[in-house]
């Protein structure tokens, strides 16, 4: 009579194995990072050895599932990245805006969808993500989102956002400026769109992961 395949799960990149899967076990990682490089930000020390300890977990990975293509391709090229908060507070700070920007963090879900529904906008001019949640969940509430065009932002925004360069500021706002008044066709797009990223959708997508885990072990 067969054994029963067990499967291993992890949610997380970093191997808690540390040594991988023991026999009979079938190890999938989800790898939800952005592991590709930003010219001119540079990685300190300690960011570069938690980056070695992300992708020693991720090589020895016998299956991973990654978040998105970008993320896909990034993993291929083993690379990493970590933007700065302190460097954003810095760039508020200098620019003369700070009396009308307003930092929030932790946020619970019910105020999360509360600022989402009532923005104008989200803008997200993000320069590298695994993936880009915010964009998903912006739409999902009715927001129109304007991010940057380069991937993933386009994989996850589709043909229901606006898209800008991040690295032109005055182009990126002579673009929000003659597409805003589109808001409402903006909307129902949006909204569309945003059901592609269901949580049924994302139960299938790891039950298809098992069932190719299974058939290759058999």
């Amino acid at each position: 009579m067969p054994q029963p395949l067990r499967i291993l799960h992890l949610i997380s990149s970093l191997d808690p194995a540390g040594g991988g899967p023991s026999e009979g076990l079938r190890q999938i990682t989800a790898c939800y990072q952005s592991l590709g490089a930003i010219a001119g930000n540079v990685t300190g020390f300690s960011g570069r050895i938690f980056q070695r300890w992300i992708l020693s977990g991720l090589k020895r990975a016998q299956h991973v599932v990654c978040v998105s293509e970008q993320t896909r391709s990034e993993l291929r090229r083993l690379g990493a990245s970590a933007p700065s908060r302190d460097e954003l507070r810095a760039l508020v700070q200098g620019s003369g805006l700070a009396a009308h920007i307003h930092e929030w963090t932790e946020l619970a879900n019910e105020d999360l969808r509360a600022l989402y529904s009532t923005a104008e906008a989200l803008l997200f001019p993000s320069l590298q993500e695994g993936f880009g949640w915010p964009i998903a969940e912006a739409q999902a509430c009715g927001c129109v989102v304007v991010t940057s065009n380069r991937a993933p932002m386009t994989e996850v925004g589709g043909d229901a956002a606006v898209y800008i360069d991040p690295d032109d500021a005055p182009g990126a706002a002579a673009v929000i400026a003659g597409t805003l008044a589109d808001r409402d066709d903006l909307v129902e797009a949006g909204l569309r769109n945003a059901e592609r990223f269901s949580g049924a959708q994302m139960v299938e997508g790891y039950v298809a992961a098992y069932r190719r885990v299974v058939a290759a072990a058999q």
